[in-house]
């Protein structure tokens, strides 16, 4: 919960918490992006361990699954038609996540090497989201 002052009133705004994370259900997008994304890398671990699901490279897998999620909650255009088109030609939501991050992950390495995300290499992680194909993410 968090105040703000209005026309001399205080107005008292509840914030809606996520305390678990399904990569099957989209996150309210406002919570997702005030949380914290150490927080939110954990959320996801949690999900995939109570699933069972064990990945070498646990850290990073859930790292890209944050990643991807906000580029969604703060409604990336080029994140968002990829998104939308998995979806559209019935990949899950879950696998969806991963198709992009497949694509990011490519990035997001460089980027832990100190590399910056220049424009060049915005467009060209634009452009290669534009060629992920369905159907080699369905189950």
């Amino acid at each position: 919960m968090h105040g703000t002052w209005r026309n001399g009133n205080l107005i008292i705004k509840y914030s809606t918490m996520i305390l678990s994370y399904n990569p099957h259900q989209n996150p309210d997008a406002e919570a997702w992006l005030a949380m914290d994304d150490g927080e939110k890398s954990i959320l996801v671990q949690d999900y995939h361990e109570t699933k069972g699901i064990e990945i070498e490279g646990m850290r990073m897998h859930c790292s890209i699954h944050v990643a991807v999620e906000n580029q969604l909650a703060l409604k990336v255009p080029e994140v968002v038609i990829a998104y939308r088109k998995l979806r559209q030609k019935n990949v899950t939501r879950h696998n969806a996540l991963h198709a992009i991050g497949n694509v990011f992950a490519v990035f997001f390495y460089d980027i832990m090497k100190g590399n910056e995300m220049d424009d060049k290499t915005e467009k060209e992680y634009h452009r290669r989201l534009k060629k992920i194909r369905p159907s080699e993410w369905k189950e």
